[in-house]
């Protein structure tokens, strides 16, 4: 049986849809940014290249951007997903049930503190 309340779950899906809205900003914003960044790093419009290499240099380019953004976002979506199948709050390594206070502090969090490789910032 779950230990989390329907109150408390409803309170971290709301959080979660906010996280994901802000996260979503956070990359359009950095996306939007890097165009800017983009045009005056090449000397000619990027219409007049070709589409292989539009795509090779925003990939080049994004890359470094998406991926602080892009792991928070799949933690998201995968408390989201968890929260749809009951699964909202259990580590999937030992199965235990995370505590209402480190869902609190972050409705994406994927494992329990005794499993999470990066513990301290679980505390923090």
């Amino acid at each position: 049986m779950h230990h989390l309340s329907q109150q408390f779950i409803n309170k971290c899906s709301l959080a979660l849809s906010q996280l994901q809205a802000e996260v979503l900003q956070q990359i359009y914003s950095k996306i939007q940014a890097s165009n800017v960044e983009l045009a005056q790093f090449i000397d000619k419009p990027i219409s007049s290249l070709s589409a292989e290499q539009q795509l090779e240099l925003f990939e080049q380019h994004f890359e470094y951007l998406l991926k602080q953004e892009l792991p928070k976002l799949r933690n998201i979506l995968t408390a989201e997903s968890q929260l749809d199948i009951g699964l909202y709050g259990i580590c999937p390594y030992c199965e235990s049930e995370m505590t209402p206070e480190a869902l609190s502090k972050n409705p994406a969090i994927q494992t329990c503190c005794q499993c999470c490789k990066e513990c301290e910032k679980c505390r923090d």
